[in-house]
């Protein structure tokens, strides 16, 4: 399922890179990988790049931005991209776990994330876009923090029992959300079959069972 690797997910596309997913279905999988040494810290994802056993996604996603030349031309815009990326993290951990909380919670903590976590960060980077005169997070070419964006606000967008109506106040958000669409390699990305369904029940359990 998408998990903490499909921010990894959407840099891979959006830099081209070829990659081959594979998914845990037991615990014995995630065993095996770690029987093989391939988790420095037991636990995934794992993105085995460049010669390279690489987890904790945060470093897999920077791994992925400094390759590419995604950490902005010079220190400010370093500055501006790691402070609006680290948000979007945040944001996206406090929305991670719902889908699976008990039935009930799922919808009562998802607005007390539309209350308080979401426009704590998602206001200040609407503003902060809606001075940019490319549309883009810092400079004029696509960051780190344009794609961790990007997939945040797909994850929020995504959650089953909301209208969306939270998300009409962020209009320079949305123009930033349907840039990165319009994107050739996210774009057919999210068309395609590769683009993975919103974490369901049975993931969940299949989650729990294999990493528990």
């Amino acid at each position: 399922g998408r998990g903490r690797a499909n921010p990894i997910r959407f840099m891979l596309e959006e830099t081209g890179t070829p990659y081959t997913e594979n998914f845990l279905t037991s615990k014995a999988d995630l065993e095996k990988l770690r029987s093989d040494g391939l988790l420095m810290y037991n636990q995934v994802p794992l993105l085995q790049i460049d010669g390279i056993n690489l987890v904790q996604s945060d470093a897999c996603l920077r791994h992925l931005a400094r390759k590419h030349d995604m950490l902005g031309k010079d220190h400010a815009e370093s500055a501006l991209i790691d402070m609006v990326h680290a948000a979007t993290l945040e944001l996206r951990a406090v929305c991670l776990p719902i889908p699976f909380m008990p039935l009930e919670e799922r919808a009562p903590k998802f607005f007390a994330a539309v209350n308080s976590t979401i426009p704590k960060f998602l206001g200040p980077i609407d503003k902060l876009l809606s001075r940019s005169d490319t549309g883009f997070v810092a400079g004029g070419g696509v960051s780190l923090a344009d794609v961790t964006l990007f997939e945040s606000v797909c994850f929020l967008l995504d959650f089953p029992f909301t209208t969306h109506a939270w998300f009409d106040k962020y209009s320079s958000v949305k123009k930033h959300v349907d840039m990165m669409k319009s994107r050739k390699q996210l774009g057919d990305y999210l068309k395609s079959d590769r683009s993975l369904p919103f974490p369901d029940d049975i993931y969940a359990a299949t989650v729990r069972a294999t990493l528990s």
